[in-house]
C-alpha cells in the first residue's frame, strides 16, 4: 500500500491544503480520526473543510498536495461549517 495513504502520512499534513483537481477550490485537512490501528489493520477518517462554493457532491476526486502528490479520494459531504462544508474520506486497510 502506498505510504501516502496511511494514518501517519495524513497526520503530518494536518491544517494543510489539498487542491481539488479540475475544480478551482482547495480543502484543508482539519482532522484525522483513528477508528482502529494495529500491526495488521488501519481504519480512519479524514475530515476536510471546504468553501461554500463550489459544493462537492459525493464522489471520487483527485486531490493534489504539496507533499503527498496526487491522490484519488472518495469524499462525502457530512455537514456545514461557518465557512462552508465539511467532507469526510474513510480508509480501511488490512495489511
Amino acid at each position: 500500500m502506498p505510504s501516502a495513504l496511511m494514518i501517519s502520512a495524513f497526520q503530518e499534513q494536518l491544517n494543510t491544503a489539498f487542491d481539488v483537481m479540475n475544480i478551482s477550490c482547495s480543502l484543508t485537512l482539519e482532522q484525522v480520526a483513528i477508528h482502529a490501528q494495529t500491526e495488521k489493520h488501519e481504519s480512519f477518517s479524514l475530515f476536510f473543510d471546504g468553501p461554500t462554493a463550489p459544493f462537492l457532491p459525493q464522489q471520487t476526486y483527485v486531490l493534489r498536495h504539496a507533499t503527498l502528490g496526487e491522490l484519488e479520494i472518495f469524499l462525502v459531504p457530512v455537514g456545514r461549517t461557518p465557512g462552508g462544508f465539511q467532507y469526510e474520506a474513510v480508509f480501511n486497510h488490512v495489511f
